[in-house]
Formats: C-alpha cells, structure tokens, sequence
C-alpha cells in the first residue's frame, strides 16, 4: 500500500529511507547512516544476527529492511482507516480530503 500522504513511496520499505534521507527530517545520507550504524558495537552484532550470512549486514538496505519488519509489527485498534480498509463507509469528508502539503519553511 502506497505511503506519505500523497503515496511517493509505493510500500514500507520504500517508505523507511525517506524520512532519513529527508532534508526537513534527518538529512543523512546512506553512507552516514552506514557509518553511525557501524560504530555502535551492538547494531552490528544485531545486523549480522539479522541478515546472516551477508558479507556486509550493516547496510542502507538492511536498515530499512528493518524498520520495515517493525513497522509492519504495527497494528491500530480498528481505526476509521482501518474500517475503510475492510470495505465499511467510515471515511468522512474530511478524512478524505487533501490537504495542501506545508512548506518546509512552516515546519520550522
């Protein structure tokens, strides 16, 4: 299912690198990223734990791989979206409706 509010990212996976990459949110890049990870003794192990047998575990991928796996460990207790998932009628006029994206300069 498409992610953000106007669906750029086409799933979880998809969805974990952005706010990462963003400028407006954590501004790094993958090789940061890889870096950071790589220099917190645990997360390696965690990695190597997680995706076995790669020669390189700690990666930009695997990262979002993983918090993909946890995102999709998430579960909202019948929400309206949720119903309107299933089939019901339980999105009003204002669920629905898009709203214009704010500027980055609003979101400081």
């Amino acid at each position: 299912m498409a992610q953000f509010w106007d669906g750029r990212a086409a799933d979880l996976a998809e969805q974990a690198k952005g706010p990462v990459q963003a400028s407006v949110e954590m501004n790094a890049t993958p090789d940061h990223v890889e870096e950071t990870l790589k220099s917190i003794p645990e997360y390696v192990d965690f990695f190597a734990k997680a995706f076995p047998g790669e020669k390189d575990p700690v990666s930009f991928d695997n990262m979002a791989k993983a918090i993909e796996a946890f995102e999709s460990t998430l579960v909202t207790p019948n929400s309206r979206f949720d119903q309107y998932l299933a089939g019901k009628d339980s999105m009003d006029d204002l669920s629905t409706a898009k709203t214009p994206r704010p500027s980055s300069a609003a979101l400081h």
